[in-house]
């Protein structure tokens, strides 16, 4: 079916949003049983494949279905009207009429796609829509949705492509625009997907229980509410049969020769600091308790003291990971905060200093990356769970 919807979800996400933003929906706070809500987009269905691979990667099982809202996104043009297409869950549908009919290709091959997945999948439900509306107000349409829907997780794809010499190039620069609102105002948690060929089509049930063909996943976690969802959403990964995860921990360690003796010490931003880092601590030491006899997990620390000395520790891993998971910030008043805020300024925000570390090196031009964050348009309670799904 089809409604007319583009001015009435701006209008329904602008006067909702603020009775409903103390309501905390992201990954870290979701129950081991409890069903995992994704929203995902997409602008054309060259990003349609990763994020298809990236949900199968996300460990769908009996214990908790992933419940998918699949968004095409088809750009207003002329005099046509906004509206909103409702796809019939799980099932092709090609009855549609279309305001924009060079749009309508594409927008079947991803709806397609995301419903042939959830048919021959267990556990995955998919309900496919597409909106059509201008690209300014895209991103409110999404967050209504996800208001709506009560997503855990947006899923958004990278506005830059590899090309076929592995480097990246800016594909859809009005995407990017898009995305930078979506997370301005998401109220649950963003993850953005740089995809350079992930896969994992090898993961069919023919090598369930077998010793071939795992994937190697890498996440790397310096401190923060976005790095614990990162590690939360890593986890949940890992339990995925063909998957292999190591953490790295990297414990910054302040050197004080590079601060300035005449600099005032906020007491409010120390205790922030070290309440930051308890509840860092708390985190890690469930996961490392709670893992220790997993196989496919490995853990490592590492003390640094220096931005460079990270990216050295990192570079040391080259070649072997298919996927990097990595927070998009790092506690705002974290001692990595300090030591990485000479990059920040030639970062792509979307992708924070690590994620924009990652995507710029020689190193990782192979891997695709995950840039996890908390919902930027709510605040972390005083009394933030500490457990892991």
């Amino acid at each position: 079916m089809t409604v007319p919807v583009g001015p009435f979800l701006a209008l329904g996400y602008k006067t909702t949003r603020a009775s409903t933003q103390y309501k905390i929906r992201n990954i870290q706070r979701l129950e081991p049983d409890t069903e995992l809500r994704i929203l995902t987009y997409t602008h054309t269905s060259i990003n349609v494949s990763g994020i298809v691979d990236l949900l199968e990667a996300s460990n769908p099982s009996r214990q908790s279905q992933i419940y998918v809202i699949a968004v095409q996104l088809v750009e207003l043009t002329g005099q046509a009207s906004a509206m909103l297409i409702v796809h019939d869950a799980c099932k092709a549908n090609t009855n549609h009429t279309w305001a924009n009919t060079e749009a309508q290709p594409q927008s079947f091959t991803s709806t397609n796609a995301f419903e042939s997945y959830a048919k021959g999948r267990e556990n995955v439900y998919v309900q496919a829509l597409t909106t059509v509306s201008a690209n300014n107000t895209m991103h409110e349409d999404i967050c209504y949705l996800a208001e709506e829907k009560c997503i855990n997780l947006i899923i958004i794809p990278f506005h830059m492509q590899a090309n076929i010499d592995g480097a990246m190039e800016d594909a859809n620069p009005s995407l990017k625009g898009i995305n930078n609102n979506v997370i301005e105002e998401a109220p649950c948690s963003v993850a953005v997907f740089v995809d350079r060929g992930f896969s994992m089509s090898h993961m069919t049930e023919s090598y369930k229980y077998t010793s071939q063909a795992y994937s190697h996943f890498a996440m790397f976690f310096i401190g923060g509410a976005d790095d614990r969802k990162a590690l939360t959403y890593a986890w949940r990964m890992e339990g995925n049969p063909r998957v292999n995860l190591k953490v790295v921990r990297f414990i910054v360690i302040p050197n004080n020769n590079n601060r300035n003796n005449n600099d005032e010490i906020d007491p409010k931003l120390m205790e922030d600091s070290g309440r930051e880092r308890q509840i860092d601590k708390l985190y890690v030491d469930e996961f490392r308790l709670k893992s220790k006899h997993n196989p496919n997990i490995q853990f490592l620390e590492e003390n640094v003291n220096s931005w460079e000395q990270t990216l050295n520790l990192i570079r040391e891993l080259q070649g072997e990971y298919d996927l990097y998971v990595v927070g998009r910030r790092h506690g705002s008043t974290s001692p990595a905060k300090a030591f990485s805020n000479h990059y920040l300024s030639q970062t792509d925000d979307q992708l924070g200093t690590l994620g924009e570390a990652l995507l710029t090196s020689s190193f990782a031009i192979n891997a695709s990356i995950l840039v996890v964050q908390q919902g930027a348009a709510v605040d972390e309670p005083e009394d933030e769970k500490v457990s892991v799904i």
